[in-house]
């Protein structure tokens, strides 16, 4: 077995997670484009990187932004406008306080969520979520946090 150097690593990590990107539908077993199995998506933390990802994932055509969360209305507001303004319908809101992320997760509309928050909350928001049956993604690896 050959040795993998630290550069072989990270170009085949990084095409692993470029390949789950690219489908979302697929990855959870759906036919792509159908309007009714579109990835169902909910975001919590809107910061800088939850707003990069919150943009990439409204310019595809098979996901769906179905509510936004942060404890500052004012980032959660400026979520809600960008998707709105690529005409997509406006997503719920959750904006009262730290707990709120969980009245997210309760929704049954919602198939997957974006936790991108201060790394601290990146693991009970990642449980909370699995025990409700969403899938989750994470802005940072799970194991460093």
């Amino acid at each position: 077995m050959t040795p993998l150097d630290r550069r072989d690593f990270v170009k085949a990590g990084t095409g692993t997670a470029l390949g789950m990107s690219l489908s979302p539908a697929a990855l959870l077993g759906r036919e792509r484009g159908k309007a009714a199995d579109r990835l169902r998506l909910g975001f919590i933390g809107m910061g800088g990187r939850g707003s990069w990802l919150l943009g990439l994932a409204i310019r595809r055509d098979d996901t769906e932004i179905k509510a936004v969360c942060d404890i500052v209305p004012e980032k959660s507001q400026r979520a809600a406008e960008a998707v709105t303004e690529v005409g997509r319908a406006e997503p719920r809101q959750f904006t009262a306080g730290e707990e709120d992320y969980v009245n997210l997760l309760e929704r049954d509309d919602i198939d997957a969520v974006i936790i991108a928050t201060p790394w601290l909350w990146h693991t009970p928001m990642a449980i909370a979520a699995m025990e409700r049956g969403k899938a989750v993604g994470v802005e940072v690896p799970a194991a460093t946090t």
